[in-house]
């Protein structure tokens, strides 16, 4: 999903969501889109972004559905410190889906 929350088939025939150039992770259907999430939504983007690329480069994660996240949360574990995990769920708490 998007920043927004379009879905892909949303975008017409040829739409195509472009990656935050940042973390690579977070979904835009529109350069608008991104502006919009990265200051002005009610989770900015900018708060996250590096933290995300951070924790991405030690625990590679690609969204399949909820079950995703089981592997990705794995793979955070072994590759944090708890003083760290702490530190990252804290901070990322709010942008986490539950």
């Amino acid at each position: 999903m998007p920043g927004c929350g379009k879905h892909p088939r949303e975008l017409g025939p040829g739409g195509k969501l472009q990656r935050c150039g940042g973390c690579k992770f977070v979904q835009y259907c529109s350069k608008e889109c991104q502006k919009r999430h990265w200051k002005f939504s009610t989770y900015p983007h900018k708060a996250v972004c590096a933290q995300l690329k951070n924790l991405l480069a030690v625990a590679p994660f690609e969204i399949q559905g909820l079950e995703g996240y089981a592997p990705f949360i794995l793979a955070c574990e072994e590759a944090l410190t708890p003083v760290e995990a702490d530190r990252l769920a804290s901070e990322l708490g709010p942008y986490v889906p539950t």
